[in-house]
């Protein structure tokens, strides 16, 4: 009988150009067996082709090997630190890389984390003036760099706070000093009041002796005058008893 597979499935064709994957295998097991009948031939691929079918479809799929997650760099370099609290690691990390680097970039990175180690409060590196001169070195060699915009904020506000830091301690000083002369003028008051309290001591203490002395010399006036009184007081009664006697003389010649 001549070869026929015109009424092969759809899929494949007897000169072996197969439309997809199933149809090419099919051809090659059915078409090509000369010894076989057309409806052998086509009944045996039908079989095949649904046989292949169904376990093709059934075949498990290769597991989706999913991309690893991209590594998102943060925005705000110094965040890293912020999150680890790793302030030493930070430091010398950085100095490495300030002194190591090549590309503008790394260097302007470098940059900005040792002024933000610097200018950060709750960092153990604070320093205000050292933070400035970091962000300052950033402007003035990468000033084309996103970071250096941020560095200008920075340094505005370190110039800010150590301008203020500056007139803190000054009025500090001053009014140090203000206490300073208040605790003189203290201890000049308390020493005046001292020698006002000597002075008056000494005051009353000569007031005692003017006392003591006028009346003494009230005494000595007193003992003068009561003497005086006393030798008048002789005198007088001397006189009286010359009258007595001159009259009792008298009164003895009249007799």
């Amino acid at each position: 009988m001549k070869t026929d597979c015109t009424m092969l499935p759809k899929g494949f064709s007897p000169k072996g150009k197969q439309e997809n994957e199933t149809g090419g295998m099919v051809n090659l097991l059915c078409c090509r067996i000369p010894s076989w009948g057309c409806v052998d031939r086509l009944l045996a691929c039908s079989l095949i082709f649904a046989v292949l079918t169904i376990g093709g479809c059934a075949a498990p799929s290769s597991p989706i090997v999913q991309p690893p997650p991209a590594v998102i760099k943060p925005i705000f370099p110094p965040q890293e630190v912020m999150v680890d609290g790793n302030y030493s690691q930070f430091l010398t990390k950085n100095q490495t890389a300030l002194i190591d680097c090549t590309e503008e970039s790394q260097c302007a990175v470098a940059l900005f984390n040792l002024g933000f180690l610097r200018a950060y409060p709750q960092s153990p590196y604070y320093n205000p003036s050292k933070g400035l001169v970091f962000f300052e070195s950033l402007i003035s060699r990468y000033p084309q760099h996103p970071l250096a915009y941020q560095a200008k904020v920075w340094a505005d506000l370190l110039k800010r706070s150590i301008a203020s830091e500056t007139t803190k301690h000054r009025l500090k000083g001053q009014l140090k000093s203000r206490e300073t002369t208040i605790r003189e003028l203290q201890r000049r008051v308390e020493q005046s009041k001292q020698v006002d309290a000597e002075m008056d001591r000494i005051e009353e203490d000569l007031q005692k002796q003017m006392d003591k002395s006028r009346q003494a010399e009230e005494r000595q006036r007193q003992g003068e005058k009561s003497r005086q009184i006393e030798h008048l007081q002789r005198q007088i009664d001397k006189s009286r008893q010359i009258d007595v006697e001159m009259e009792r003389k008298e009164r003895e010649l009249l007799q």
